[in-house]
């Protein structure tokens, strides 16, 4: 995968997955690409490299993504609030209106910005498989209903995951 003219093979793909992932120590990993008008997937490794009984890696394989999708949010976000259609000054509620939060005044006052800066006050430990497809959104708006507020909105910075329960904890 030297040029980027270069057709990318099902092969090449797997054999630089199975480099990178020994390099910075993955355990598994499931990498897709779209080039030229075509999609080519691998998956390698085994979802837990702890596990007594380790499973490998296939396309079912759900992972949490965390951060990873952070850049591509605020990238479509920003995107929305350069063509009028998104004000981050907005409630939330303005675009989401079935926004239900164990604080209903939060869930009022929340903006987008807040929920972008990671501001809004929450505690983002939520892992729920809602599915695939178009319902998938709203399930996991409904499962946010018993997110806690753990500070005023717009207030300071949410830690999120285990982090923030160890400095809870403290």
């Amino acid at each position: 995968m030297s040029s980027r003219n270069e057709q990318i093979s099902q092969a090449a793909l797997a054999e630089f997955v199975a480099a990178k992932a020994a390099e910075f120590r993955i355990p598994g990993a499931a990498v897709g690409v779209w080039a030229d008008g075509r999609e080519i997937h691998v998956c390698h490794g085994v979802t837990d490299a702890g596990a007594a009984v380790p499973v490998p890696v296939d396309r079912n394989t759900l992972f949490q993504l965390g951060s990873v999708t952070k850049t591509y949010t605020a990238t479509a976000l920003m995107r929305l609030v350069e063509e009028g259609r998104v004000e981050l000054d907005a409630p939330v509620r303005r675009y989401v209106p079935e926004l239900v939060l164990a604080d209903e005044r939060a869930a009022a006052e929340i903006t987008v910005l807040q929920l972008l800066n990671h501001t809004a006050g929450l505690d983002w430990n939520v892992i729920v498989d809602t599915g695939e497809g178009d319902e998938a959104l709203a399930g996991f708006v409904a499962a946010m209903a018993g997110l806690q507020v753990i500070g005023r909105p717009g207030a300071r910075a949410s830690a999120a995951g285990p982090v923030a329960h160890r400095l809870r904890r403290r």
